[in-house]
């Protein structure tokens, strides 16, 4: 399932991807605001968790595939 193009988690990760990317582009040389590292910081904890679920999720069906 989370294989499938059209899995929301896959989307939703791509989504969130593309937004990390483009905030760390134009993060300035100095004086970075607070509230743009919070953002980053935000999207990396939310990506990472995203991830996490879908190993899960890939582990999942590999054992029911197994038994199965």
């Amino acid at each position: 399932m989370s294989n499938n193009p059209s899995d929301p988690r896959a989307e939703r990760l791509a989504a969130l991807e593309r937004d990390h990317a483009e905030l760390t582009a134009r993060l300035p040389a100095h004086s970075i605001p607070a509230s743009l590292l919070l953002r980053i910081e935000a999207l990396e904890d939310e990506i990472a968790a995203l991830r996490a679920e879908m190993q899960r999720a890939r582990s999942t069906e590999r054992s029911q595939d197994a038994a199965g």
